[in-house]
Order: C-alpha cells, then sequence, then structure tokens
C-alpha cells in the first residue's frame, strides 16, 4: 500500500530526517576544509608560476644579450677604428 504523501510525520520520519542532516553537515565541513587547502594551494603554485616566469624572463634576456653579442659587429667606436673600417666575416663593411 502507498504512503500518504500528507499524513504528519512520524517521531521515526523526524529523527531519520536529522540523521541525514547531521551526515551532510559533516561531509559540507570536510569540503570547507578541502576548499581552504585548494586556495592554499592554488597561492602556492601562483607565486610558484610568478617566480618561474621571472626567471624565464631573465634568461632569455641574457640569450638575447649572448646572440647580439655574437652576431651583430662591433661598432666602430668599440673596436677603435674609425668608421668604415669594421669587419665582418664577409669582410670590410
Amino acid at each position: 500500500m502507498a504512503e500518504n504523501e500528507n499524513a504528519p510525520a512520524t517521531k521515526k520520519d523526524v529523527a531519520v530526517v536529522a540523521k541525514d542532516v547531521a551526515v551532510v553537515a559533516k561531509d559540507v565541513a570536510v569540503v570547507a576544509k578541502d576548499v581552504a587547502a585548494v586556495a592554499k594551494d592554488v597561492a602556492a603554485v601562483r607565486r610558484d608560476l610568478a617566480a618561474s616566469e621571472e626567471r624565464l624572463s631573465e634568461q632569455m634576456r641574457d640569450m638575447q644579450t649572448e646572440l647580439l653579442k655574437a652576431f651583430l659587429p662591433m661598432s666602430a667606436l668599440q673596436a677603435g677604428k674609425p668608421a668604415g673600417q669594421c669587419y665582418s666575416a664577409r669582410g670590410p663593411y
């Protein structure tokens, strides 16, 4: 026989619901702790990412400087030669 939807709740029904509410409350507390831990992890990852970005930027600047040193001819003043007498691998220019 089907239960009557309009029947008043019994003490047993109230106890079951109260027990379910207590379980859900514990689950919510656990999830709240997990969210706090994730927030800390995200902050740490962001700090690490910023530090890595800074290191990579510095390394890129260093590499660019080394490439410029290797491939750009020295200016006449740096070479100590008059203008027009600078030399490269292809000869004077």
